[in-house]
């Protein structure tokens, strides 16, 4: 059987994915409520419902794509769990909406920083929501 060993993601390639989600779930949500429902899609992104929904589509996406978004595919990383156990829905939903949506929105986003943080300077690249979930990111 062949070892296969992962690296773990710089911040560099995890923001690069993060700003490719971004444009995968911002640019259609601007087309249906501004252009379709003549509302102001500039406010949808203050809006809790929209960060639960994004919160809800990074936790979704990667229990159903081996631990891929569409921005984390494109720039050849993916999230795993760091015993290298399969990842379950309370593990995506500890990571992504407890870990980064509640704990963000409870600190006014301090933990974000502090995450962003943790990833630029860890050995292991891992922040806030990584260590609650028991997950990294990785590429071969």
């Amino acid at each position: 059987m062949e070892h296969i060993h992962f690296y773990t993601a710089s911040f560099w390639r995890r923001a690069g994915a993060s700003f490719l989600d971004g444009l995968v779930f911002f640019v259609p949500i601007f087309v249906v409520f501004e252009m379709l429902l003549g509302m102001d899609a500039s406010r949808s992104s203050q809006d809790w419902r929209f960060n639960l929904a994004h919160s809800l589509y990074l936790a979704i996406l990667p229990l159903l794509w081996s631990g891929y978004t569409l921005g984390k595919r494109a720039v050849g990383i993916r999230i795993m769990k760091a015993d290298g156990t399969r990842m379950g829905v309370w593990t995506m939903l500890l990571r992504e909406v407890i870990g980064r949506f509640l704990l963000g929105t409870v600190t006014f986003g301090v933990s974000a920083v502090v995450s962003a943080l943790m990833i630029a300077c860890r050995k292991d690249h891992r922040g806030i929501h990584d260590m609650m979930a028991g997950t990294m990111v990785v590429y071969r």
